[in-house]
């Protein structure tokens, strides 16, 4: 059950393993969304508060199946937002000369009123910052992906590439090479996961023990 809400998250899980491949990541609800984790949190709750009784047990076990239908009715609502909102971003695109061959779409906050999409193109990406109740959406300017940072490549890069399914984005900070995901954004604070991979030193670039920034 954990596994299969975790691919639900931009951050995904390895549904599959062992099987090979990128991790599963449908993105239809943030990493952290109160909406979807309080009823089942009452649920879980109201059943270690009950009494050990049969009559307690089975109220318990109501309120439980209560938690979860509203749950997974609220999973079931997200991807069906983000399928109208994916629509969206392809019409906008389309409108803009934008290829949309690879596109990330997820909710940028908490809920399910803010989303945004990731679009990777040749080296460049762009986001596209969607609102479902005010029916807006506004494309960036084109962005670097940073390719052309570092000319080799390092093992946590490689794997790190494969996990975020090609959307990270390189750039040099203050003489190290930092990697970002771009696949989850807090709204205007940032992106949640930065790590530095290496050092830049007068011969090229020294690897280190990836560092979370």
């Amino acid at each position: 059950m954990e596994y299969s809400a975790d691919a639900f998250t931009s951050y995904g899980t390895q549904l599959f393993w062992p099987l090979a491949g990128n991790p599963i990541s449908i993105a239809s609800i943030f990493v952290i969304d109160p909406l979807y984790t309080l009823p089942l949190l009452v649920g879980c709750v109201y059943l270690w508060r009950s009494k050990n009784s049969d009559e307690s047990k089975q109220k318990a076990r109501r309120v439980n199946h209560i938690g979860l239908a509203l749950s997974s009715g609220y999973l079931l609502l997200s991807v069906l937002i983000q399928t109208q909102m994916l629509s969206k971003v392809e019409l906008a695109l389309k409108s803009n000369g934008i290829p949309a061959d690879k596109v990330f779409l997820s909710p940028l906050y908490p809920s399910l009123n803010w989303w945004i999409a990731i679009v990777v193109d040749d080296g460049i990406y762009y986001d596209v910052t969607l609102n479902v109740l005010m029916n807006t959406v506004d494309i960036s300017e084109k962005q670097n992906l940073g390719y052309g940072v570092i000319d080799v490549t390092t093992p946590a890069l490689t794997s790190l590439d494969w996990f975020t399914n090609g959307f990270i984005r390189l750039e040099e900070v203050e003489g190290q090479l930092v990697a970002t995901d771009l696949r989850i954004k807090t709204g205007h604070v940032g992106y949640a996961f930065k790590f530095a991979l290496a050092e830049k030193e007068t011969d090229g670039w020294k690897v280190i023990s990836p560092l979370r920034l």
